[in-house]
C-alpha cells in the first residue's frame, strides 16, 4: 500500500498549496478549470480512496469478532459525511437558503441509501458512493454555483468512483454470505436433486483418493460431500463462506462421530491461508465455480494448493448452455434477496479455463447429470 499512501501525502501537500494560493489554483487563474488539473484531482482522489478502503478493511478485520458488520456501517456513515461536506461549504461560504436546503436534501437521500444498504443489502452502500458522483459532476461542475472550491468536485469524483467500485466488489462477498446464512437450515433439509448422479460423482471422486490423502471440499455447504469422503482419506477439509452452513456441517460431523473432517468458514480468495501451497492431494468444487467472482483466480489458487499429481474435481451448473436469459433473471432475484451472485458460461468455456490454469488429463465422465451440468476431472502435472 505504499503507492496509495504516497499519493495521499501528495494530496495533503497539494491542498495546502492550493489554499495558500490567492488564485485558488496551483497554476494561474487562466487555467483554473484546465482539463489536466481535473485529471490531477481525480487521480489524487482515487489514491486517497484506495488508502481509505485499505485502512477501513484492516480496521474491520481487527473488529470482526465484536462488530462483524463494522466495514459496511463505517462506509455508510462516511457516505453521509461526504454529503455533509457540501452542506459545510454552503453554510460557511455564504450559499443561498435554496442551495443549503438542496445540500441538506442530498444528506437525507444519501443517508437513506446508506441506512438501507448497511442494514439490508450491503452492495447498495457501494452503489450510493457511485451515485454520489452525480452530486459532484451534475450539481457542482467546476465548483458551481460558487460556494464549492473548484478543485473539490473532481477530487471527490476520483474518491467516489474508486470507493464505489471497490465496495460493490467487496460487499458482494458479504451479501453472498448473508444469503447462504439465511437459507442454511432449509438447504440442510433438502434432498439431493439427483441422488443417482450424486452417488456416481462421489464414486469417481473416491476412485481418485488414497487412504493417506488430504482433501479439500470448497463450497462444502452443510458438509454432505466432505462427510461421505471422510472414510476414504486421512483428512478432509471443508470450506464455505456461510458460518451457518459450517455450523450445521460441524453438528452433522459430531452426530456421525466423524473426527477427521475440519470445517473452515470464509471466502475462497487470497484471504484463505488455512492450508499451505502444495499441501493437498485432492480438491473438490461441487456447485461452486459459477458462484465465485473471479473464476480464473480461484482455479489458479486450486492449482497452487494441490501437490504435483493431485486431482481436481468440479461439478458446475453451466447456465450458458441454455437459451433462457438467466443473467437478467438472477439480477432481478438478487435485488429482492432471493438469489446469490451467479455467473453464466458454457461447458467448453469452463473446460478451457481449467486447461489454461495448468491442469492436464481433463475429462468429463458421464454421471447421468442434467445436460447443463459439467462434471470435470483433472490433474495437476507431476
Amino acid at each position: 500500500m505504499l503507492r496509495p499512501l504516497t499519493v495521499t501525502w501528495w494530496l495533503v501537500g497539494v491542498v495546502i498549496a492550493v489554499e495558500a494560493n490567492p488564485g485558488g489554483c496551483l497554476l494561474s487563474g487562466a487555467v483554473r478549470y484546465a482539463w489536466f488539473m481535473d485529471v490531477v484531482w481525480i487521480a489524487l482522489g482515487a489514491g486517497a480512496g484506495a488508502l481509505a478502503v485499505w485502512l477501513t478493511a484492516k480496521e474491520a478485520a481487527r473488529r470482526r469478532e465484536r462488530f462483524p458488520s463494522y466495514e459496511v456501517w463505517a462506509w455508510a456513515a462516511f457516505l453521509v459525511v461526504a454529503a455533509l461536506i457540501y452542506v459545510g461549504f454552503a453554510v460557511f461560504n455564504g450559499a443561498s437558503i435554496e442551495w443549503t436546503w438542496t445540500e441538506l436534501g442530498g444528506v437525507a437521500g444519501y443517508g437513506l441509501v446508506a441506512w438501507i444498504g448497511a442494514s439490508r443489502f450491503p452492495p447498495l452502500v457501494g452503489v450510493g458512493w457511485l451515485l454520489h458522483v452525480l452530486w459532484d459532476v451534475v450539481l457542482h461542475p467546476g465548483g458551481h454555483p460558487g460556494f464549492v472550491p473548484s478543485w473539490y468536485p473532481p477530487l471527490c469524483l476520483g474518491f467516489d468512483v474508486y470507493v464505489g467500485v471497490a465496495l460493490v466488489a467487496r460487499f458482494r462477498v458479504t451479501d453472498n454470505a448473508a444469503f447462504w446464512d439465511g437459507i442454511a437450515e432449509k438447504y440442510a433439509k433438502q434432498a439431493v436433486a439427483n441422488p443417482d448422479a450424486f452417488d456416481a460423482k462421489i464414486a469417481i471422486t473416491k476412485s481418485q483418493m488414497k487412504p493417506t490423502d488430504v482433501v479439500l471440499d470448497i463450497g462444502c455447504g452443510t458438509g454432505s460431500l466432505a462427510l461421505r469422503l471422510a472414510g476414504s482419506a486421512a483428512e478432509v477439509h471443508g470450506l464455505d463462506i456461510s458460518s451457518e452452513m459450517t455450523r450445521i456441517a460441524n453438528d452433522k460431523a459430531r452426530a456421525q462421530n466423524v473426527d477427521n473432517v475440519t470445517f473452515h468458514t470464509g471466502p475462497f480468495d487470497d484471504t484463505f491461508h488455512d492450508l499451505e501451497a502444495e499441501s493437498l492431494d485432492g480438491i473438490c468444487a461441487y456447485s461452486l465455480l459459477h458462484l465465485v467472482d473471479d473464476r480464473s483466480a480461484a482455479l489458479e489458487q486450486i492449482f497452487r494448493l494441490l501437490k504435483p499429481g493431485g486431482f481436481f474435481i468440479s461439478s458446475t451448473v453451466c447456465l450458458g448452455e441454455s437459451w433462457v436469459p438467466y443473467g437478467a433473471l438472477i439480477w432481478v432475484m438478487r435485488l429482492v434477496g432471493k438469489a446469490p451472485m451467479v455467473n453464466t458460461f458454457d461447458k467448453r468455456t469452463l473446460e478451457d479455463e481449467i486447461r489454461r490454469s495448468g491442469f492436464v488429463d481433463i475429462s468429463q465422465p458421464d454421471v447421468g447429470a442434467k445436460p447443463d451440468i459439467a462434471f470435470i476431472v483433472a490433474k495437476k502435472p507431476h
